[in-house]
């Protein structure tokens, strides 16, 4: 009977667990899907500054340097805080790493290449 008892308290703990780690897994989740879109929105403005004219060439340069600056320390930032998601075993899939790797290099891309 003390085996049940036992065996019924241990389910019930796995039960509760898993519930605790799906919850984590959608909060995790949450989390990086908005960090990532804000880090590409940032990344679509290095992409999308074009100069008004010939007068706003080097203005314009600079806008993009800057953001695409700000666009890499954001994507870094995307991918520690990813890391550390990945680490503490809330999300398992290392695809989460993809997404701020490719805007880090595209932001690195763009600052080169700012014209």
């Amino acid at each position: 009977m003390r085996d049940a008892t036992n065996r019924m308290a241990t389910a019930s703990e796995n039960q509760h667990r898993s519930r605790g780690e799906a919850v984590a897994a959608l909060i995790s989740a949450s989390v990086l899907v908005a960090a990532n879109l804000v880090t590409l929105y940032v990344l679509y403005l290095a992409v999308a500054i074009s100069p008004d004219g010939s007068w706003d060439v080097r203005q314009s340069a600079d806008n993009v340097q800057l953001l695409s600056a700000v666009s890499g320390v954001l994507a870094v930032a995307v991918a520690a805080l990813t890391a550390f998601i990945l680490a503490t075993r809330w999300l398992r899939s290392r695809w989460w790493l993809t997404a701020p790797a490719v805007m880090l290099l595209c932001s690195a891309v763009r600052w080169l290449f700012p014209s």
